[in-house]
C-alpha cells in the first residue's frame, strides 16, 4: 500500500469473523444469543471464520515524539458480516509502519467456512 494516508479517512478493510454463543441479560433473565467475534478460530489444525466482515478504521492524526518513530492515532469499529456496526470509541495509538500493516488486511491466511475458499484465492478472483 503505497498511497498517501488521509486525516479523516475512513479505510475498509476484510476481516474474519466468527460465530460465538454469547450470554446476555434484560430484565427477564439471562439468555443466550448467536453473535460475531473478529477473528479466527482453530479447527482440526487449519485457522478457519465462518465469514468476513469489514474493520474500519480512521486515522485521527499523526505526532512525532523528539527521536522517536511517527504515531497514528486512530479509531476503530467493526462490521460484521450480517451488517452490524460494533466497537468501543476509544483511541488508539500505533507506529505509522504498523498502521500500514494494518491496512494491508488481517495478517494471516485463513479458510472460509461460508465460500469454501481459502482467503488468498478471494483477493486473486477479485483482482
Amino acid at each position: 500500500m503505497n498511497e498517501e494516508l488521509i486525516i479523516g479517512k475512513p479505510y475498509e478493510i476484510p476481516y474474519p469473523f466468527v460465530r460465538v454463543i454469547v450470554e446476555l441479560c434484560n430484565e427477564e433473565g439471562f439468555y443466550k444469543e448467536e453473535s460475531w467475534k473478529p477473528g479466527i478460530k482453530l479447527k482440526d489444525m487449519e485457522e478457519t471464520a465462518d465469514d468476513v466482515g469489514k474493520m474500519v478504521i480512521t486515522m485521527v492524526s499523526t505526532h512525532r515524539p523528539g527521536p522517536f518513530p511517527e504515531r497514528v492515532f486512530y479509531t476503530r469499529k467493526w462490521i460484521d458480516p450480517d451488517g452490524k456496526s460494533f466497537g468501543k470509541r476509544k483511541l488508539l495509538i500505533t507506529p505509522t509502519y504498523r498502521f500500514k500493516n494494518l491496512l494491508k488486511g488481517y495478517r494471516y491466511d485463513f479458510f472460509i467456512v461460508k465460500t469454501g475458499k481459502y482467503s488468498f484465492e478471494n483477493e486473486k478472483s477479485e483482482a
